[in-house]
């Protein structure tokens, strides 16, 4: 139990139209230090500053009182600095790259160029869906020996209702030299993106992940909400050379079911029951139950 993903924040808008957001919250620090999750500034459709990746979409989520959310799901679920320029549906932005695991082999990864993202965001009527694509470079150079490659991704989200209390969403993504684009791959947030094979070139490496729900409205701010997740790394090539071990994890499975409601404006309440599964790229596996219960307060 913990209040860790409380968060604050300050949102202004000065005559001119120019808006600047600054928000914190305390998750993942055990003393309780603030961490910073926005800060940006945003006039005529140009958005400056830390938020989340444009490469990135909620279109297709189920709704979930597990804060980590399931694998899978569209896109990057982080925040990064970023220029992003928006014009309608469409969106372009050059990002300071997020990356997780990065190149196994070496500790000598550079980051010399952005990450660049397109995505198309749009609804029509009971249809909601988006798509995305993202590039980055992934290389090394110890100042001897050096190598690169692009590293890539694509995503489709979408969400349709069936009936005004009805919907059903999900999402689909790749990945290749690009892990951390495809959420929970691999050990806890994401797997290596390459590794060097023996004549120290990089090597990337792939990752597939999806998720599906359904969301039942039952009136009144009440709903019941079903979910399910995965995602994986292929981690077959790496484990043969040699640079990944055979006990790293290789794929994340989560589902969900849960009852929310909202009791008075503005309050919101859920209770969860989530069952996850991890398996190693050797074939070790594990699993666990969780029961989760949410009190949140927006304003």
């Amino acid at each position: 139990m913990d209040a860790n993903t409380s968060r604050v924040g300050l949102s202004v808008v000065n005559p001119e139209g120019v808006k600047v957001v600054v928000e914190f919250d305390f998750d993942n620090s055990a003393s309780l230090d603030p961490r910073l999750r926005h800060a940006y500034g945003e006039y005529n459709n140009v958005r400056i500053g830390r938020y989340w990746s444009n490469y990135n979409s909620w279109v297709g989520n189920t709704a979930n009182v597990d804060f980590d959310g399931v694998p899978g799901t569209a896109g990057a679920q982080d925040r990064t600095e970023q220029i992003t320029y928006m014009s309608g549906p469409l969106s372009f932005s050059l990002e300071n790259p997020i990356d997780y695991g990065g190149i196994e082999g070496t500790s000598d990864e550079i980051t010399s160029s952005p990450a660049l993202t397109a995505k198309f965001e749009d609804s029509q009527g009971g249809f909601s869906y988006a798509a995305a694509v993202m590039a980055k470079q992934t290389g090394y150079d110890t100042g001897t020996a050096d190598d690169s490659s692009i590293g890539y991704a694509a995503f489709l989200a979408g969400k349709v209702a069936i009936t005004d209390m009805i919907s059903i969403q999900g999402a689909i993504n790749f990945a290749d030299g690009a892990n951390a684009y495809v959420y929970r791959p691999g050990a806890n947030f994401g797997g290596p993106d390459a590794y060097l094979d023996a004549n120290g070139d990089v090597e990337t490496i792939e990752a597939v992940g999806g998720a599906l729900g359904a969301s039942f409205g039952l009136g009144n701010g009440r709903s019941v909400n079903v979910g399910y997740g995965t995602a994986m790394l292929d981690l077959d090539d790496a484990v043969q050379s040699g640079a990944v071990a055979a006990t790293a994890t290789e794929q994340n499975t989560s589902m969900y079911i849960n009852y929310m409601w909202s009791p008075v404006d503005s309050v919101t309440m859920g209770v969860q029951f989530e069952n996850l599964e991890t398996e190693s790229q050797g074939g070790a596996d594990g699993d666990a139950n969780r029961l989760m219960y949410i009190a949140q307060y927006n304003f």
